[in-house]
């Protein structure tokens, strides 16, 4: 990541922490609805994302019940309020990333992550395949 872009990110999260508890769900959600973005959090999704739609709206979905819920939530917010394309690359997943981890000041395990998403998997295996088949 180029120096003057992780700088913006770290201005970026100084000011949401100046005003939000986003070490909360519920401060990350009061960010969310300030800005304009609809969180859903259900047990039918499978993997957390950031939506937007040609109409600017703006959505989260989130796994009701994650072990990684709060990381996930940073990293999609991240997604949004960076303003990534929809056909995010490398470079825009690892900026979310590291939104998620300097906004909640803490760092989720690719493993962490992994086992959580195996889990949903193994929990819904045919709402699963329909995810990632018709999405």
């Amino acid at each position: 990541m180029e120096k003057d872009r992780k700088k913006s990110i770290d201005n970026l999260v100084s000011e949401l922490k100046s005003n939000y508890h986003v070490k909360s769900l519920e401060g990350l959600r009061q960010l969310a609805k300030d800005k304009g973005i609809y969180v859903i959090e259900s047990d039918r999704v499978i993997i957390s994302k950031a939506v937007l739609f040609e109409n600017e709206q703006k959505y989260i979905l989130l796994m009701e019940n994650s072990l990684t819920k709060h990381f996930s939530f940073g990293h999609e917010m991240g997604h949004l309020l960076l303003e990534h394309s929809h056909h995010q690359g490398v470079d825009e997943e690892l900026e979310a990333t590291y939104f998620s981890e300097q906004l909640l000041e803490k760092q989720e395990s690719f493993l962490y992550c992994f086992v959580d998403a195996l889990y949903k998997i193994l929990e819904k295996p045919f709402l699963s395949l329909k995810c990632a088949f018709f999405p």
